[in-house]
Parts: C-alpha cells; sequence; structure tokens
C-alpha cells in the first residue's frame, strides 16, 4: 500500500507540472566512445582522460525518505569509523583530487525531488550533473523527457564490470538508456530480496544441510525450500490454530514475496526478444503454471509462509512488516526480504545464513535476485545538460564506478557480513551470487499500467484497500490488468523513440 501511495503522490505531482514544462529538451549530439580498459595486475581501469576541471563542484541531487537509506554511498562529511563511509570518503578524495573537482549531494524528500526536477526543466537552474532516482519516479520522469540517453555520454562503457549489465539490457527502451545501475551507489544492492537462514534453529532441528553448498550447486529450490521450512512449522500454544504471536513458521516474509519467487523462477513481466524489442513476457510459456504452483504450494499455505503484510494494528494504523519481528524470535527458518534487512537482525541473538532467493528448479539455468522498485539511485545525467557539461560527467561517473568497484563494493561486503555470519568465502560467495543475479524487470521500474502492484494484491492481504481477494486464477488477473500493462508498453516504446536522438 505505501507503493501504491507513493505513486499516487508521483503522479498528481506529475500532472500538475508537466503542462507547464517543456515537453523536448535541447538537442544534443555529444556521442564517445573509450578504448578498452588498462589493466594493472587484475585491476581493470576505465580509459579517460587526463583532464583538470579547476575545483568545478560536481552536483549529486537525488531523492530521500527519512530512515529509508540504509548507507551513505554518495557523500560523506568525513570517513567516519564504518568501512563503507572510510571508503566513500577515501574514493571521492581520490576522484577529486585527480580530476581537481568537489563532489557534493544534495537530497529532497522524494515528493519534492521530482516536482524540482520537473520544474528545473523551464527555468534551467543546475541542480545537478546527475539525477539518483527512485524506480517508481524514474519511469515517470522519463516519460517527460528529463533523461540524457546514457548511451550517448562520452566514456562511460556498459560493458565494463562496474556496471549493472542486467540493468542496462533490461531497461534501455530501443535506442534510449534513460538511466544505469554502476557501483557507485549501493542502495540498490541493498535492495535485492534475498533469504535469510536461521542457522541456530536449523541445528535444533537437527537440519543438517549447507545451504551454502546447495546453492553452489545449482540445487537451492522452491521445493527445497518448502521441504525444509516444513520441518520448522509448530502450533506452539497446541490451539490447533497458526497464529503470528505464538507459533513458529516455515517462511515468513510480505507481499513482495509474490515479486521476489516470480523472478528467481526465472520470469519477468516485460522481457526483451530476439530482435532486442520488449515485449509483454507475463503469460509466456509455462508461467501461469510456475506462478500457480508457488501460489497455491507457498505463499496461500497458511501454516508454511506468514504473511507480515497489511496488520491493522487499531490506534497505531498499520504494521507493513513484522518479519523480521518473527525471525528474531526464531519462530520462522527462513525470512525473505531485501538484503539490507540484514542490518535490522543485529541484535538477534541467533546466527543466520544469507541466500539468493530459490529457483523454480534445478534446471533453470541461474538465480534471480531482484532489486526492490523502492530501494534504488537509478543513475541519469539531466537533459538539459551542456554538451561540455556532458563529456564531463562521462568522466567522472566511470572514474568514481570504476574506483568503487574495487573500494566501496569489498566494504559492502564486509558491512553486509556482520559478526553474526561466518566470513568464509562460501558466505562471500552468496553475497556475489545475489549482486550479480539482478533481475530489473522493464514492467516493474517503469511502473507499466501498475502492473507489479496489481500482480502483489494477489496475496489479499491488501483487501480492505483494494477490494480483491485471495486468488491463483491467473488467467482472471491478466485478463484484468493485463491490458494496462501491453498499452503502457506500447507508450513507453514511443517514448523513448521520441527522446533516443535529441
Amino acid at each position: 500500500m505505501l507503493k501504491k501511495i507513493i505513486a499516487l503522490v508521483l503522479c498528481a505531482a506529475f500532472i500538475a507540472i508537466a503542462a507547464a514544462c517543456a515537453e523536448n529538451g535541447p538537442g544534443k549530439d555529444t556521442k564517445g566512445t573509450a578504448e578498452p580498459a588498462s589493466t594493472d595486475e587484475g585491476r581493470l581501469y576505465p580509459d579517460l582522460p587526463e583532464v583538470n576541471y579547476e575545483g568545478y563542484d560536481f552536483k549529486f541531487y537525488s531523492w530521500d525518505i527519512e530512515g529509508w537509506r540504509v548507507y551513505e554511498d554518495i557523500w560523506v562529511e568525513n570517513s567516519g569509523t564504518d568501512a563503507i563511509s572510510k571508503n566513500v570518503f577515501n574514493r571521492n578524495s581520490r576522484i577529486e583530487e585527480k580530476y581537481g573537482i568537489i563532489i557534493s549531494y544534495k537530497a529532497d524528500y522524494y515528493e519534492d525531488y521530482a516536482r524540482k526536477i520537473l520544474a528545473n526543466m523551464q527555468v534551467g537552474d543546475h541542480i545537478g550533473d546527475v539525477l539518483l532516482s527512485m524506480g517508481l519516479s524514474a519511469g515517470l520522469l522519463m516519460r517527460q523527457g528529463v533523461y540524457y540517453n546514457l548511451y550517448d555520454v562520452p566514456y562511460i562503457d556498459f560493458s565494463k564490470p562496474w556496471w549493472d549489465q542486467d540493468c542496462t539490457e533490461s531497461l534501455s527502451v530501443g535506442n534510449y538508456m534513460p538511466f544505469g545501475s554502476s557501483a557507485i551507489t549501493l542502495i540498490e544492492k541493498a535492495g535485492a530480496y534475498c533469504m535469510f537462514y536461521n542457522l541456530s534453529l536449523a541445528e535444533d532441528l537437527n537440519i543438517d544441510e549447507n545451504l551454502y553448498r546447495t546453492v553452489i550447486n545449482g540445487d537451492w529450490t522452491l521445493d527445497r525450500m518448502k521441504t525444509l521450512g516444513r520441518i520448522a512449522v509448530k502450533d506452539v500454544n497446541g490451539d490447533s490454530e497458526m497464529k503470528f504471536e505464538d507459533d513458529r513458521f516455515g517462511i515468513v516474509g510480505n507481499d513482495s514475496a509474490v515479486t521476489a519467487f516470480f523472478s528467481g523462477s526465472g520470469m519477468r513481466i516485460v522481457d526483451r526478444d530476439n530482435e532486442g524489442n520488449l515485449y509483454d513476457s507475463f503469460m509466456e510459456g509455462n508461467n501461469v503454471e510456475k506462478i500457480k504452483n508457488y501460489l497455491e504450494t507457498i505463499l496461500f499455505d497458511k501454516n508454511l509462509f506468514l504473511n507480515c503484510s497489511y496488520r491493522y494494528e487499531g490506534d497505531k494504523g498499520i504494521n507493513y512488516n513484522y518479519a523480521p519481528d518473527i525471525f528474531m524470535e526464531d519462530r520462522a527458518l527462513f525470512l525473505q526480504t531485501a538484503l539490507s534487512k540484514g542490518e535490522s537482525l543485529r541484535g538477534m541473538d541467533s546466527m543466520y545464513a544469507i541466500l539468493p532467493v530459490p529457483k523454480y528448479d534445478a534446471t533453470q539455468a541461474k538465480y534471480g535476485c531482484a532489486p526492490n522498485t523502492f530501494d534504488n539511485f537509478l543513475t541519469s545525467v539531466p537533459i538539459w545538460a551542456s554538451e561540455e557539461d556532458v563529456d564531463r560527467t562521462g568522466v567522472i561517473l566511470e572514474a568514481l564506478a570504476a574506483e568503487s568497484y574495487y573500494t566501496v563494493i569489498p566494504a559492502f561486503y564486509e558491512q553486509v557480513l556482520d559478526e553474526k555470519i561466518a566470513r568464509d568465502d562460501e558466505s562471500k560467495q552468496m553475497i556475489d551470487i545475489i549482486t550479480n543475479s539482478h533481475v530489473w524487470d522493464a514492467g516493474e521500474f517503469y511502473g507499466l499500467g501498475a502492473f507489479g502492484d496489481h500482480f502483489r494484491g494477489c496475496t489479499g492481504r491488501s483487501e480492505k484497500i483494494s477490494g480483491r481477494r485471495e486468488s491463483s486464477d491467473i488467467a482472471s488477473f491478466y485478463a484484468a490488468f493485463g491490458g494496462g500493462l501491453t498499452s503502457d508498453l506500447a507508450s513507453l516504446i514511443e517514448v523513448a523513440e521520441k527522446y533516443a536522438d535529441r
């Protein structure tokens, strides 16, 4: 529901402002290419010019919600005490010194962020060299022509490991790439869906399977999770009814599990065909069978899975997700959530492991861990930037991304693998698998027909708000909402064609 509220607020802001904004930004023709990066003892270096920008104030502008962000990944005032802050500070200092710039950062409340960007398209104030947008607002801003085509920004090389390849491939529309994801930002890495596994409870239940090895061998599947989860189910108070206050469950999570298991099972709302064109892929192949399977045998099994979305607590309002609390009390074997939730588990007495989202079955080629549409800084260049601005921004973004890949990302791993997790090669491999298995679904990140939100509503947990009851009738669901998806996708492609060659 919180996502729906934010989406409605953003839409209202766009409707109010868009009419006053120019439909197209100034034309640009600043194509650039880079030679293959040089290497030094195994490290890749970007091929960038030797330039000095003489004290230029290089500005990042982003959205914020108080208490939402877990890590300060763009700018810190000093090196601080934690590994991430130290490396962000050192990264910025190195790039500032090398290129003669000063890195600055400003964030506004998410409602004001989008509104100010749209207003800025008319007045042309320089509010940022780089815009960092939330997934929900990024797609709406793209339709207003806010973003420069990243394919036309000199020196950015999306083939390099410091750029998220799936983001580039999945969110580009034709020849237009409005935003990307690099090693500079951590929020989308932390926002990727995963599974937490209670090792202490597993030991108490005599589960001796090494799930790290199961994952590495490619055998970590929904069926395996179900089998282990059912071992943990217990009606603790003996009243013959599973209640969240007292009993023990196999898996806890919220409505995001609909999305996590969908993408984890190798499916996408929108995919790309052999010719590189985006298309509605929701109903293709055996998708309906797969969706019905995990809905009916996991998410709708009230003994196995406790859905912690939308609990009404009287005067306190709605508790949107109390799953971590259940997990910390050793009353669930698995917790399905975002990787960043590990920060809230630091007070937990029991040991736990972090695993990728399970595959549908062992024949599936790879794991899939989707970043959620809230926890991300989609990186873009504003359309109002001059040719000189764009050239400089390409240099600085590529330099920061390359430096982050070798300094900030390892610090992120160190932060995630806290004292509750064995810091061995296998645990680090799990984080590798999660961060290298991102699924950037264009249907979700462009908010096409609000289809993703409607899909998550199939659990019925938001019935008091949406009126929709629990249902695994996917054919009827698609009949109701598929038209909005396909029409919005067609509109997106048309808009991208319009902005690709400005």
